[in-house]
């Protein structure tokens, strides 16, 4: 692990909350060299610390962090290295790395949720949402639990996957694309898998669907967040990407940098398509009864990405909110 270094809390006028608590952020298509064995940074929020998390041992440097979920006492993360996709399991309270299982027969692994008995893992690749039994430290062979198409490759691009408070499975997805650049795919939509019924359609690029008594998700391509039942809660710079809480009303967001579309839309799409490099990597932690943002966190010395975040202790403390458990 890396020496604890500080980090600067940018106050925006308001009374901040007494923050006692750290979080996990992931950095997915990393590109710079402060850590080849991770892409999982903790900031302490209290201590005003930061650390790289070791995932790895021996599965290769790391390129992309991902989907990050917890159960019971055990932290989940996915993650791409030069070996291929693997899954780290860490002790959720210390955060040391007990085990790394390589994940086979999936492509382009995004997010994951963690029950009993398996692990759900988005294979955007192949278009699938699929199950790899866990138990006692085993995991076992893949199951298809669902896909848009069935053809095998990305043509929907699913991303996040989480449990709603009725304990049944969802995730999001771009939808096809109406030209060769995922910049076109604007009819994104949340789909409940267990019912088999479309939740929200309409969205432009949504990702990290998490549930904390409402269901939220960020629109990326518009910088903005969302609950199910409000417009827009929020509006930054940037792609948003990756969405958690540090209790029932404060919420942590990333943004991240992307590229322009155009100027008079103001549209911000991802890394991957053409155009002029905008935007921060940043988190912003919000308060969601006032629309508050209390402080605003500058990442970009670790990438240009963020992906997901979670906050260890406030699973800990309210687990059943949380996208990475099931009841």
């Amino acid at each position: 692990m890396r020496k604890l270094t500080k980090f600067v809390l940018h106050n925006l006028n308001f009374r901040r909350p007494q923050y006692s608590d750290s979080i996990l952020i992931s950095f997915c298509n990393l590109t710079k060299t402060e850590a080849p064995g991770s892409g999982l940074l903790q900031l302490d929020l209290k201590r005003k610390t930061k650390r790289w998390i070791k995932i790895t041992d021996g599965a290769g440097k790391v390129k992309s962090s991902l989907g990050i979920a917890a159960y019971n006492n055990e932290l989940f993360h996915v993650f791409r290295s030069t070996n291929g996709f693997h899954l780290a399991v860490l002790d959720l309270e210390k955060l040391y790395l007990k085990k790394t299982y390589p994940l086979t027969d999936v492509e382009d692994v995004h997010s994951i949720i963690v029950s009993k008995v398996c692990i759900y893992v988005v294979s955007t690749g192949t278009d699938e949402v699929v199950a790899f039994p866990f138990q006692n430290g085993n995991l076992g062979k893949k199951e298809i639990i669902w896909t848009p198409t069935g053809n095998g490759r990305d043509t929907h691009h699913l991303n996040a996957i989480c449990l709603n408070e009725h304990n049944e499975l969802v995730c999001s997805g771009f939808g096809p694309k109406k030209t060769d650049r995922w910049s076109s795919a604007d009819e994104g939509y949340i789909y409940n898998i267990t019912t088999q019924a479309v939740v929200k359609d309409g969205i432009y690029h949504p990702h990290s669907v998490v549930v904390n008594n409402n269901l939220y998700y960020c629109e990326s391509v518009r910088s903005s967040v969302h609950s199910l039942n409000d417009t827009n809660l929020f509006q930054f710079e940037g792609y948003t990407r990756g969405i958690g809480f540090l209790d029932e009303n404060i919420i942590v967001v990333g943004s991240s940098k992307g590229r322009k579309i155009s100027k008079s839309t103001g549209l911000i799409n991802n890394m991957a398509d053409p155009g002029v490099k905008v935007g921060k990597c940043e988190i912003h932690i919000c308060e969601l009864q006032t629309g508050r943002e209390y402080d605003r966190i500058d990442l970009s010395d670790f990438g240009d990405e963020i992906y997901d975040i979670l906050s260890p202790s406030y699973m800990r403390a309210c687990p059943s909110y949380w996208s990475g458990v099931a009841k």
